[in-house]
């Protein structure tokens, strides 16, 4: 073998120690990262032990931290703990709180110290109740039936009813546009002025708004609520209908556009 064959044979061999010696270096780098990693994650002192959840009105704070606990326990790869703030799973206690009772608009966690998350959970507000025989439950401003009422829930909300059946939770009255637009409907009827107190519909498509003054209001869904009640005012003013004579009128027909009919009981 020549001189210059051994020198590049040395030269192979001790980059290819080197080479070697490069890979061992990174692998003890990678587990001393990893084990230093997991040593944190697991720390006491990188522990979250303190939650903190906002007031809420359809359930209890507690059922809130069950879940949160049970998220933030375990392992990821039975090596890097939960339960730290650096490596909490954020997004997934969000979405399964979103997840847990119908009434839960929005879910958000926060840090709020070293070992400490806050929890703040939105609810949604009842704009209306739908009620069967024996209950009554919350609407909210899609329709949605989201959680059964109180005894003592707030007369004032308009009450719907029929359409649905049994336990309605988790349903919808009907699509979120036509809901809105009985709302902004009822809304409107007030500046009449006239109350509407209650809503049934047999078909989905005509609704019958009970009022105060013991006038039903028939209303069709693909109508528009603003155009509706400018109609109504019309009409009671051409008409010259005061609010005493009101309570001789059985239903004021607005299906029609702007010919408003209505019959006398």
């Amino acid at each position: 073998m020549s001189d210059k064959n051994y020198k590049s044979s040395n030269l192979i061999k001790r980059k290819k120690k080197i080479l070697h010696l490069k890979i061992w270096g990174l692998l003890i780098l990678f587990i001393l990262i990893v084990a230093g990693l997991a040593y944190l994650s697991n720390s006491d002192s990188a522990k979250i032990s303190n939650i903190y959840i906002n007031d809420t009105i359809f359930f209890d704070k507690k059922e809130i931290e069950k879940i949160v606990r049970e998220e933030l326990d375990g392992k990821y790869l039975m090596v890097f703990g939960k339960n730290n703030i650096f490596l909490l799973p954020k997004f997934k206690i969000e979405e399964r709180l979103k997840n847990f009772n119908s009434s839960i608009k929005k879910a958000s966690l926060t840090l709020s110290g070293v070992n400490s998350i806050s929890i703040n959970i939105e609810e949604y507000k009842p704009v209306a109740v739908w009620c069967n025989d024996s209950d009554c439950y919350y609407l909210n401003e899609n329709g949605l039936v989201f959680n059964k009422a109180s005894i003592d829930y707030d007369k004032n909300l308009v009450k719907f009813g029929d359409w649905l059946r049994d336990d309605p939770t988790g349903k919808t009255y009907t699509d979120p546009e036509t809901f809105k637009k009985i709302i902004k409907l009822i809304e409107f009827v007030l500046k009449v002025p006239m109350k509407v107190v209650s809503i049934n519909t047999e078909d989905g498509l005509t609704f019958n708004l009970h009022t105060d003054v013991g006038t039903r209001l028939l209303y069709e869904i693909n109508d528009n609520p603003e155009d509706v009640a400018n109609n109504l005012n019309t009409v009671l003013e051409k008409d010259a209908i005061n609010k005493a004579q009101l309570n001789n009128i059985d239903y004021i027909d607005l299906r029609f556009g702007n010919k408003v009919y209505y019959k006398i009981r």
